[in-house]
This record gives C-alpha cells, sequence and structure tokens, in this order.
C-alpha cells in the first residue's frame, strides 16, 4: 500500500480576545525550540530463502520385472462344455538362460488337474521398445508387452499362424482371492473369433489374473503365492 505524507498543520494562536487585548510580542532572543532528530530502525537483513531441491521424478511401476529365480502358483477355475466345471493349479517357475549369447529370463509352465495339461517354456527379455517373447525352439522374438505401459497402448501379437490384437483399457485394483493387487495393468485381446482373453500385470511382480471366455469354455487363474526360488 502507498504510504501518504500529510502536511504539518500549523496552529495560529494568540488571536485577539473578544475584549481586543493584543497578543503580547514575542521575546527577543528566546532560545530556538528544541528538535528531536528523526530515528530510523536499523534495516532488518532478510534472510535467503533456502535452495529446495527438485523431487527426483518417480520411476513408473514395472509391471514384468523378469525377476529369477522365483515360483509363481495359479489356481485355475474352469468351464468347458461337455466337460463340466472343476479347478486346477498352474506353476511357472522362473530361471534365466543365454541364447546365441543374449540373455533370455526363461518362465516354464506347468498346468495340472485341467483338460489341457501342459508343459511349456517361453523365453522373455526387455528391448527399448518393451518386453518380447518366443517359444524355445523359436528362432524369432515376438511382442509381448510393449512401451508405453499405460492406457491407450494397441499393439498385434503373433500367436501360431495368426495375430491377436491387444489393448491397455485400464489401471485398477484386482482381488485374486484374499489378496488385492493395487494399480495392475489391464490387458485385454479377442484370441479366437468370439473369445476373449483378459490379463491383469501387478507392478513388480507380473501376471497376477487372466479370464478366457468363449462360447463354450470359460476359466478364470489367479495368483496364489510367489516364492524366492525355483521349486
Amino acid at each position: 500500500m502507498p504510504r501518504f505524507v500529510f502536511g504539518c498543520l500549523l496552529l495560529l494562536t494568540g488571536l485577539l480576545g473578544c475584549n481586543g487585548e493584543k497578543t503580547p510580542p514575542p521575546a527577543v532572543n528566546s532560545p530556538p525550540a528544541s528538535v528531536t532528530p528523526e530515528v530510523k530502525p536499523p534495516a532488518m537483513a532478510v534472510p535467503a530463502s533456502p535452495e529446495v531441491e527438485p523431487s527426483p521424478a518417480k520411476a513408473p511401476p514395472d509391471y514384468f520385472p523378469l525377476q529369477s529365480p522365483m515360483t509363481l502358483k495359479y489356481t485355475i477355475a474352469y468351464e468347458a462344455f461337455l466337460i463340466g466345471k472343476g479347478t486346477g493349479t498352474a506353476a511357472v517357475v522362473v530361471g534365466a538362460q543365454d541364447v546365441d549369447g543374449v540373455q533370455y529370463t526363461t518362465q516354464t509352465t506347468t498346468t495340472k488337474g485341467t483338460p489341457w495339461d501342459f508343459t511349456r517354456t517361453a523365453l522373455f527379455r526387455r528391448t527399448e521398445e518393451g518386453v518380447v517373447t518366443r517359444d524355445l525352439k523359436a528362432t524369432a522374438d515376438r511382442t509381448f508387452l510393449p512401451f508405453p505401459w499405460e492406457v491407450g497402448t494397441k499393439w498385434v501379437m503373433k500367436s501360431g499362424d495368426g495375430v491377436v490384437d491387444c489393448e491397455v483399457t485400464a489401471i485398477e485394483d484386482v482381488l485374486c482371492e484374499a489378496t488385492t493387487y493395487a494399480g495392475c495393468l489391464k490387458v485385454e485381446s479377442a484370441p479366437q473369433a468370439g473369445s476373449t482373453e483378459t490379463r491383469w500385470f501387478a507392478p513388480e511382480i507380473g501376471l497376477v489374473k487372466t479370464e478366457v471366455r468363449g462360447p463354450r469354455y470359460k476359466s478364470t487363474t489367479v495368483l496364489t503365492e510367489v516364492l524366492q526360488s525355483v521349486e
């Protein structure tokens, strides 16, 4: 706010009274009125603002960490035409393998108690484009989970002799039996005509849930245990 300086008001005294008395002349050689010098307060030092270091950028979640050795255990609930309902299990053993001088993470999956029991090993590795995969006997990689890991990312993944359109459609919490995994990457695809597949990848863990829906079958696979070792 601006400060306004007011002029001093000179008060005139000694006016003639009602009786017409004159004001006595001022005394000669009267000492000048003493003037009190204006004392200004010392200037206050303004402390310098401390330098605030910017917070380091938070690393994005890793939805497919490729850690090894590790064992992931799953429960499978299925329902199929002419077969009925049932439950099974799956175990994914994570290791490492060198292929032609390139380091891969291996995932050997074994299912039990289902109509399609199998054991299969797949190779994974991370590139500048994202995570790629290939079967153990294959000679070329294919896209598995490309960057950026955010809603709206789309890609085409080879499957057998065909291709599958995939898309990240949400980042959401997922309940797997008694455990809720926060901030999971939701990937939707249609591997066959009339069927859909939805996968959820949890930060720092990987695949935690898969739902497959078709005209004559459906299945739900959920993670039940993570072991930091190979069984």
